[in-house]
This record gives C-alpha cells, structure tokens and sequence, in this order.
C-alpha cells in the first residue's frame, strides 16, 4: 500500500468513531411561564443532567446543524439551556451568530416563557 495514498473512508470512520463520543438523546421542553434557574433545578431534581462531555459536543453538533439560525432543535427566538452538575448552558442566536454562555448554578437568574430546555433521555 502507497503510504501517501489516503486512507479509506471506513478507516477514518472507524477511528472517528473511537475518537468523537456518542452524542445523547435528548428531550426538548419549553417554559411555560418565568421560572428561575433553582425553579428550573427543582423541577429536573428526579431527572439526570448532561455531563460537560456530553453537552458541549452536543450543543457544537447543535449549531453545526443550524449554523444560520436555520429551523430546528435550538430556538432563534429564546435562550436554550442545558442543565450540568455545575452549570446552566445558555445557547442564543445574537445577530448573525449564536452565543454560548455559562453560569454556575443558582445563581437564581430568570429565565422567560419560552426558554428551551434541553434534557437527557
């Protein structure tokens, strides 16, 4: 085999495929009302919350898939947020881009009707 010759796709998805993690399942639920982040933290208590190696990937697979702002699972109109250990993970679309921020939490930020929360099945 020429060692310049490139390697074959199903190698590279092999090796990929041991380097990238797995990206969770995950569901989606929308607020109702203004809730704070304790609120929030109260009412996934029974549920399990993304690591920061699952929600980083996540959210950047996230915004690959809608880089401009395209329909989909990440709302335009609102803050979407992922619950770690540690942190709330806010991911907005801001002009022509999205914005990710951090904050630790409770923090007791508030965070409006329509806020999308993102949670591992």
């Amino acid at each position: 085999m020429n060692s310049k010759a490139p390697a074959p796709l199903s190698r590279i998805e092999q090796h990929m495929a041991r380097i990238m993690p797995a990206l969770p399942a995950f569901e989606v639920f929308e607020l109702a009302a203004r809730y704070s982040d304790e609120e929030i933290e109260a009412i996934l208590a029974e549920r399990r919350r993304f690591t920061d190696g699952e929600a980083y990937p996540l959210i950047g697979a996230l915004i690959g898939d809608q880089p401009k702002g395209e329909p989909g699972p990440l709302s335009r109109d609102g803050a979407n947020i992922f619950c770690t250990p540690l942190f709330i993970v806010c991911v907005c679309w801001i002009g022509p881009h999205w914005a990710v921020t951090a904050s630790r939490s409770g923090t007791r930020q508030p965070w409006p009707a329509g806020t999308r929360i993102f949670v591992p099945t």
